[in-house]
């Protein structure tokens, strides 16, 4: 079994994300959509990233899976 490093990513950016470290949870879930494009929970949270560094069109975007 191949360990699974878009879970930890996904972990560690919700994370950084309660620390309010933005762009480090941001890279964190891009790491983690490396591994697991489809998440719709990586992308929700980086839809909260994006509304919390004010930018509301990207999180809209970044919703828009759902």
């Amino acid at each position: 079994d191949e360990p699974d490093f878009g879970r930890a990513h996904f972990s560690r950016g919700n994370v950084l994300l309660e620390q309010g470290e933005l762009q480090g949870a941001l890279d964190a879930y891009l790491m983690a959509l490396n591994s697991k494009p489809d998440s719709a929970a990586t992308f929700y949270n980086m839809g909260n990233v994006y509304a919390r560094q004010g930018k509301p069109e990207t999180a809209v975007i970044a919703y828009q899976p759902f």
